[in-house]
Order: C-alpha cells, then structure tokens, then sequence
C-alpha cells in the first residue's frame, strides 16, 4: 500500500523541492480574497494526452473570527436554504486531497495550449480522476496557488479549511492500488456498512472480525486531513477503488474498540494510530501528539507543519496564527508555541522541550519534537495545581513566565547507583513517608494501585517492596519469575541509561529522562504546567529550560498549597468526558471530592461555571466568571499569583531564553 500521509502538503517525510508551474492566466490569483483558480480536467480516454482547463472563479469570503474547524460544511449551509436554491457565489467543485510526493516531473498539456510541470504523484491523480466523457471541475492546491509567489501562498493557505468545507466532495488520493490496497477497501467499506445492519454483533467489543492474516496486513490505510472538511460525499480513492470516509469513520473506531483479534502490529501503526484520531476528531484531545506525529511526514515547506494544520487545530488557537511565508521555520514554530500559550494558558509544550535541540529559544521545543514526559498523564499529576500560566513573550526570544523554586540539584545519578534497600527502609522523607516508598512511588511514575484504584494492572506499593528487594539482592533474583512481565517491562524501561535520579540540596529527590542535569540546575514549579521543570541558570540571571522531571512529594501541588494533610490522598477517577481525573479520599470517612480540600473557600466575587470540553479547552480546566467585571478564567481564581503570595506563597517571575 503506497504510503502516502496527511495532507496536500505533509506526507511520509520531509524533503525541500518546490513545485513550479507555468500559469496560462495572470500569475497572482485576481483579488485573492474574492477569487480562486480552479483546474478543470477535460475528457479523454486512459493513454491520451491529458488536458486541462484554469480559470478564476468568484469565491464567497469567510470572516476569520466565523470560521472554525467545526466542520460545518457546504451540505450543512445548503440544508438552510429552500428546495432548489443555493449560494449565489458558490462555485461548484471537488477538492484533491494528496501527498506531493517526489519532485519528479511529468508533462500535463493544457487547453490553451502550454504545459504545467507536476509530480509524479499528482500526475497519477489526475490520470486516474479524468472522466471519458466529462469535464471534472477541481481545486488541486499544487496548481490553484502559485506557489513561487509567498504573498499568494500566504493567502491561499490562510482560505484553505474553507476551500475544501465548500467543495462538493473531497477526494483523498492515495496512490494507484494495488491487490492490499483493493482488499483493505472492501473490507472497511463492508464493515462501515454492515455495522449496524446484516452484522449487528460485530460493532461490540466482545466479538472478534473474521479477518484473517491478509486482510489485517492490508488494513493500514494513510489518510489525508482535508477529509475532515469535506461534505458527506467525501471519498478515499486508491486506483480504480473508492471508500466513502462516512464509512471509513464508522469502521476503524470499531476495530478499534475489539478486545481480542486485532493484531497488535495493526494497533501500534503510525498511520493506524493516526487514522483513528481522524476518525475519531480526537486530534484537539491531544494536541501535543498531533502536531509531534505530523512533524515527521514528508513536507514541500517545513513551515506547513503548521500552516498546513491550521484547519485541524483548535479553532480558538487557529485564530491566533496568521499565515507569513516571509517568516523563518523556526520564527513560525515560536509563534505557533506562543500563541498556544496565550489562548489555553498553559504551558503543555515544555513536556516536549530538550537540551539537545536546537531552537532559537530553549522554551520552543524542534519542529521535529519528541515528548519527553516525566510521567504519563495516565497518573494526572498536576504540581500546579489549577492554575493558568502567567507568561509574557518578550524580545529576542524571551519568555518570563510566574514560577515557585522548589530548589537546588545537589548530585546526580544514574537510577540504582549507590541503591541502599535497608537505608531507604530507615529514612523517612520530608511528607513522613518511608524513603523506600518514595522511590519506588518515583520509579513506577505513580503508576501504582492506590493511586490508580479503577485501572487495572497495575502493582501495589506492597508489592513492589517486595519485587525491588528481588531485583536489589542477588539471592532474591529467583522472586522475579514471579513478577508479572508487563511490570518487568517497566522496571527495565525506567532503570536505563536515559533515566537519571537526582537530589536536591533541600533534600528532594526527583527524575528525568532523555536530558542530563547537573549540580547547580534549579527545579522550580510553574504556573500553569503540569511537571516541575529544569532550568540551567545562564548570565543576566536568565534560563535556559532544560526539560521536566518529577519530583517526589511536588506533583500534586505541594509547592502552591502544601502538603495533602492526612486523612486525604489522591486518587484517579475516569470522567464522562473520557479524561482522567484527581479526586481526594478521605480514608477514614471514605469520603471523595473532586475539589482540593486545601484550596479553601472561593472568594465571594468570583462564580464557577459548568461547561463542557470544547476543541480549544487544555486536558486540565475549570471555568469561572468574576461576579463584578465579567472576565471568564479557565483555570481557577484561588491559584492567582496574588492570591498565592496572600497565602505567604513566593511566585516568582523568572526568563528563560
């Protein structure tokens, strides 16, 4: 199956070609916030020359603050209308979606005549979606933008979501087929339809798919993220076959929800994982891994890693992002990171930040980014509690940002060297629990049954005593075959090389991944991210952030309020909304809230407000209204810095560069 992956412009990796066509009109498109040019695909039989027709077209304009990637396509507008009428200014068309491909070129004649010089790629496109007999109207990004003019590029891209919402059907081209391709399709197609009629068992999780061993390996279809725009009649074509994605949307999040005979090869895909977030419109439930799996796909301009996504990304965020080829690479990327920053109020991008890379500023991870998160999200640390980040971007690359210092790195290590069972037996930590039962806490990243009480799976801190006893003393060694192999797995995972220990001067002790630190790095807490961070002091009192780490007896917002007093402790809870939560138990009342007990009572001139997830909402929020001057917070209004300093709490405003 051609592996052909998200986007007109984003595909399997990047590349630096630029597409060049010879225009039989006016090289910039007439009034381009009026007009577009449109490809007409002339008739002609397979192994004729191919012909086609561009002109500009009247396009109706959408105000930037209406449009959104709500999906509201033309189908929906045109449902609004009476029997028979339609938009006045509407062209009607089709929209390819398609990777550019290599940089090889074919010669396509034109009616005019000249010839327009394409890749390989769109070349097969357009020879498998001309019709003998009829002219085929079609936007085809490659050809409709003049993509040597940046001022054009610009614009075009700006108007792109709404190009493909108004287009008739979008059709996503992934290559010419192939026996996979062919079985893959009528398999998702049959699935997609049959679902809910002559197979009503198979939509539940508990029924396996009679799919054997040639059909799970031809299910890996790549998509392209223009679909999500397109009316109802949009279709996945690969050669002669087509696939509706209504249908492709019903079947994958099926396969997805099977507990048993789905190959974990077919699972643990890319393009699988990537498809059934489309399916899904998951991509805003997880913008950090959205926006790091796109930056690997094959790419004409390295800057459409997020132009090219702007339809995609929360619409709120999108907004904020005007489109300037004039820009640099990593000047798009600082825009992008700070814009998300001002409209979610967090700092969720710090999780993806290294040492190792080599942005301009140290608080703006690489486009070609990796996560490199202290702890899953699973275990829903929150050392920040519910606060919003208190940032501003400032010149040169600067970033001042509120933060509280938890303290010193002191000495560094590598996770078990100098490993003492019967000292960590003895010592009792600062919080008064055992030594032992923080590192070990610390080594399985909260990952453990009380904190976690509905997963399951997952050891107990009495059990693990046991198994690092096991693994401490040699004479122990035969108790590991007794140790489940999924927690064997995540012992050796987070006991290599790329996991350091560390402890402060204050007494602390925490863990990194991925990144070195060194004595005389400084941890602190900031408002509005969720890890603590690590930051290397550098001249002018200044930082460079180095990344995030954990940090026992910090994760759950001891730096802001303190410790959790007892009888309370933290435990995770799955919400309706799909989203792990922290609750506080009370173990001797077994009672359970959803709100801190250390938070206190709620100003008076302060209201919450109860609404539901939304695309531009960040994982952790809670809405509240100022009685007085009407101003909405997603965070809340106890964890303000002046509010905290009330509470005798040092924020701090520190740069980091």
């Amino acid at each position: 199956m051609p592996q052909h992956k998200i986007s007109k412009r984003i595909g399997k990796r990047k590349e630096k070609t630029h597409t060049t066509a010879n225009y039989p009109v006016s090289s910039r498109t007439r009034s381009q916030t009026h007009y577009i040019r449109l490809v007409t695909i002339l008739p002609g039989e397979i192994g004729e020359p191919m012909k086609l027709k561009i002109r500009h077209t009247t396009f109706p304009v959408t105000p930037p603050s209406t449009y959104s990637n709500s999906n509201i396509t033309l189908d929906a507008i045109r449902r609004t209308l009476p029997v028979g009428w339609s938009h006045p200014l509407t062209p009607k068309y089709e929209a390819l979606s398609y990777c550019w491909g290599i940089p090889d070129r074919h010669h396509t004649g034109t009616e005019q005549p000249r010839h327009l010089m394409v890749r390989q790629n769109l070349s097969e496109a357009l020879t498998w979606l001309r019709h003998p007999s009829q002219s085929r109207p079609i936007w085809i990004d490659a050809i409709c933008i003049n993509q040597s003019d940046k001022k054009e590029v610009s614009q075009q891209v700006a108007r792109m979501g709404q190009i493909y919402a108004s287009a008739l059907k979008v059709v996503a081209w992934l290559g010419p087929g192939s026996p996979t391709a062919d079985l893959a399709i009528s398999k998702l197609s049959y699935l997609g339809e049959q679902v809910e009629c002559r197979e009503p068992e198979w939509f539940k999780p508990e029924v396996p798919l009679p799919y054997d061993d040639e059909t799970w390996n031809a299910i890996g279809l790549w998509v392209v993220q223009e679909i999500q725009l397109g009316s109802k009649d949009t279709i996945v074509k690969c050669g002669e076959k087509e696939l509706k994605w209504s249908l492709l949307r019903r079947a994958i999040p099926v396969i997805d929800a099977k507990r048993k005979g789905v190959p974990d090869r077919v699972r643990v895909r890319e393009s699988y994982q990537l498809l059934l977030m489309m399916c899904r419109n998951s991509y805003d439930e997880d913008l950090l891994r959205f926006i790091g799996e796109m930056s690997y796909r094959e790419c004409h301009d390295d800057r459409d890693r997020i132009y090219g996504l702007l339809n995609l990304l929360p619409p709120d965020l999108a907004s904020l992002i005007e489109v300037d080829y004039s820009k640099s690479v990593s000047e798009v990327f600082e825009d992008f990171v700070s814009a998300r920053i001002r409209q979610a109020k967090r700092l969720e991008f710090f999780a993806c930040c290294s040492p190792n890379d080599n942005s301009r500023c140290s608080w703006v991870p690489s486009m070609w980014y990796e996560t490199h998160d202290p702890a899953p999200s699973t275990v829903c640390f929150r050392a920040c509690g519910m606060s919003a980040a208190i940032a501003e971007h400032g010149p040169q690359g600067q970033l001042n940002v509120s933060a509280i210092s938890i303290g010193s790195v002191g000495d560094v290590a590598n996770l078990l060297d100098g490993f003492d069972l019967d000292f960590l037996k003895a010592k009792v930590y600062y919080n008064g629990k055992t030594s032992l039962e923080v590192y070990l806490s610390t080594l399985l990243l909260g990952l453990v049954s009380e904190r976690l009480p509905d997963e399951e799976g997952f050891p107990s801190l009495r059990f693990l005593k046991r198994a690092i006893a096991a693994l401490a003393y040699p004479g122990m060694r035969n108790y590991v075959s007794n140790i489940p192999d999924r927690w064997k797995i995540m012992f050796q995972d987070w006991m290599g090389d790329n996991v350091f220990w560390f402890h402060t001067v204050e007494g602390y002790v925490g863990t990194c991944r991925d990144f070195h630190v060194q004595s005389g790095d400084q941890i602190f807490v900031s408002l509005g991210c969720n890890h603590p961070i690590v930051l290397r002091p550098i001249e002018n009192g200044n930082f460079r952030l180095l990344g995030e780490c954990q940090v026992a007896g910090f994760m759950d917002d001891e730096a802001v309020l303190g410790q959790l007093p007892r009888p309370w402790r933290v435990v995770v809870r799955n919400r309706d909304d799909g989203y792990e939560w922290p609750h506080y138990l009370n173990e001797e009342t077994e009672v359970e809230v959803e709100e801190d007990p250390r938070l206190g009572k709620l100003p008076e001139d302060w209201e919450p407000l109860h609404r539901a997830r939304t695309p531009n909402d960040p994982r952790y929020f809670a809405w509240y209204r100022n009685k007085l001057t009407r101003e909405e917070i997603n965070s809340d209004p106890r964890l303000l810095p002046d509010a905290l300093r009330k509470r005798g709490v040092d924020v701090q405003t520190i740069t980091l560069v």
